[in-house]
């Protein structure tokens, strides 16, 4: 069962609004290509960072029933790609801390064969199991994604924003991004994130938060991951933001869950005490904020929900995973050859068409199908072979 903070779901629902006035001033600036898209992402991208799906849902809430959820997506509209799996930092919660993986940038021209394989994008996530900052060319694909007029959302710790990189964010006006901090002190998020400095991310955020001015993109999200270290300081976290960012304009607060593997599953929280959820949204509402959780516990969601399979997830090397859903697992050799197949041997539209992938979009949601390999051990959602 999934425990997730409810209340204030209607708030959240009317804090959509704000994306009015975002639509318009994307079209001021950027012209009404750039807000047009944004406004077909709102509405028919459900999955990821910045999502909200509003079509995409109603569809959902016909197709389900019918057992024709694969009708939802012909070709992908959004995509993961994984740009690094280079990281100078050893977080305790991270698979990229405990594995023996080659460490490789993902190269321009590489990038390059993966958008142009899909015309009509509405959204991507541009971060992989790696820090993003190291590859040099990550901010001239990012360049190029928004000169595509596609909207583009990240998530970093921040730790190595520098204020060039910052302004050439806002000067390509990225859409959003996810900042990854997971403690409401210096002590607990050192030792979460070992190889950051607390105050230097600090001062990161505040210098892009002050160059942003008062324009509503990017949108700076915060996104802090529950664990036996920090589950006490939740209500703090949000006292903390308050303290060191109160004066800017904050999109929202999201508490997620540990998607733990083995090595890591001795820092897995299976509840969140009541006490601390009343506290974090009591906390929340005192400043303004958008508070946003969800913590998988014992039982995750069953699969006839799913629709991450309309996200596919380009791994380092260009293998094709369904979503990134299975990472975060600690088993990517594993993931390699379960892929369905790899962009640098054939087009994507191959793949997607291959008889393997389209049988598994169909199934996917058939809680009495049999369960799709690449997709056992899924993060996200009900695995009935025991593997999540």
């Amino acid at each position: 069962m999934i425990q997730s903070l409810r209340r204030g779901k209607l708030k959240y629902v009317l804090g959509q609004v704000k994306y009015v006035d975002v639509f318009f001033q994307l079209w001021s600036r950027y012209g009404f290509r750039r807000a047009w898209k944004f406004l077909l992402m709102k509405l028919f991208v459900k999955e990821g960072e910045g999502a909200l799906g509003v079509l995409f849902r109603l569809g959902e809430y016909i197709l389900t029933p019918l057992g024709k959820t694969h009708w939802l997506c012909r070709y992908p509209r959004q995509i993961e790609i994984e740009v690094t799996n280079v990281c100078d930092k050893k977080c305790i919660l991270c698979e990229h801390t405990y594995w023996e993986e080659p460490a490789r940038h993902l190269k321009y021209d590489e990038f390059l064969k993966i958008i142009d394989q899909f015309p009509d994008l509405l959204w991507v996530n541009m971060t992989g199991e790696g820090d993003s900052f190291l590859n040099p060319d990550y901010i001239r694909m990012l360049s190029t994604l928004k000169d595509r007029d596609v909207p583009v959302y990240l998530v970093d710790s921040f730790n190595r924003l520098t204020p060039d990189k910052a302004n050439a964010l806002l000067d390509m006006g990225i859409d959003g991004i996810h900042i990854s901090f997971d403690g409401a002190t210096k002590e607990t998020y050192e030792k979460v994130k070992v190889g950051c400095n607390y105050e230097q991310t600090i001062q990161n955020i505040r210098y892009l938060l002050a160059a942003r001015g008062n324009r509503p993109f990017p949108e700076i999200c915060f996104r802090y991951v529950i664990t036996t270290f920090n589950v006490n300081e939740m209500p703090d976290f949000i006292d903390m933001i308050y303290r060191e960012f109160g004066e800017y304009n904050i999109g929202h607060i999201e508490f997620v869950g540990l998607l733990y593997f083995p090595e890591t599953k001795q820092y897995f929280v299976d509840r969140v005490p009541d006490e601390i959820i009343d506290e974090v949204y009591k906390r929340g509402e005192k400043y303004g904020y958008t508070v946003r959780l969800a913590h998988p516990g014992a039982a995750l969601p069953s699969r006839r929900h799913c629709t991450a399979w309309s996200e596919p997830y380009f791994m380092m090397g260009g293998y094709v995973l369904s979503c990134c859903a299975v990472l975060m697992s600690n088993r990517r050799p594993a993931l390699r050859s379960l892929a369905y197949g790899n962009i640098n041997d054939k087009p994507f539209r191959d793949i997607w068409n291959s008889r393997r992938y389209r049988w598994v979009r169909e199934n996917v949601n058939k809680e009495d199908s049999p369960m799709p390999h690449m997709c056992r051990g899924c993060r996200a959602y009900e695995d009935p072979c025991g593997e999540s």
